[in-house]
């Protein structure tokens, strides 16, 4: 009666196909664990026959020792074929969406907006100043009044009549917070509005 056998390759024989073929044995255990997995599917059916089992035992015998570690990185694959295999470079984030412009409201009474101490200015007049802050980065602010006072509300640097040494109508103290600047010579009361433009 014969007496079937199965033939394991040596570690010789994987050694020489290693130098000898070093793209194939770098194509195939790129793919070897989906043969891997896929062989040991097919040797677990019933009603394959022995034969086969055996031959798949030996290709994965020699997988196995050929690629010895199931999800070969790409120093693995370096010491495998003494090829120079880049890592693949990770795609860069997102960019951030952009901000978002927003406006807000804020109105003040100009008789509330005075300096204190009383900053003297242009004819007769003090200096009125408004502090605008948003929840976000200022991109601009437009100003506006209601009132019967609001033709003595002259904006800075009024041709230098602001006193006090403020020579813009605006001034950034910070990103969030701009200062407004102007001076009146009225008693008189009135509203002082601003549409404050922000980015969030």
């Amino acid at each position: 009666m014969s007496q079937e056998m199965t033939v394991q390759p040596s570690s010789l024989d994987i050694q020489t196909f290693k130098d000898q073929y070093k793209d194939q044995a770098l194509q195939i255990c790129s793919y070897w664990p989906v043969v891997k997995t896929f062989l040991e599917l097919v040797k677990a059916l019933p009603f394959v026959p022995a034969q086969v089992k055996q031959a798949i035992d030996w290709i994965l015998h020699f997988g196995n020792d050929l690629c010895p570690s199931f999800q070969l990185g790409a120093a693995s694959l370096q010491n495998l074929t003494g090829a120079t295999i880049k890592s693949p470079v990770a795609p860069p984030p997102p960019a951030p969406p952009p901000p978002v412009q927003k406006t807000m409201t804020v109105q003040v009474n100009k008789n509330d907006s005075y300096i204190f101490p009383h900053v003297p200015a242009g004819d007769n007049g003090y200096m009125l100043r408004v502090r605008l802050a948003a929840p976000g980065k200022i991109v601009s602010v437009s100003y506006g009044c209601e009132g019967r006072s609001c033709g003595w509300v002259y904006q800075c640097p009024d041709g230098g009549k602001c006193g006090g040494g403020y020579p813009s109508t605006y001034v950034r103290e910070s990103d969030s917070v701009w200062s407004w600047y102007a001076w009146s010579n009225s008693g008189d009361n009135c509203v002082l509005i601003f549409q404050v433009t922000f980015e969030q």
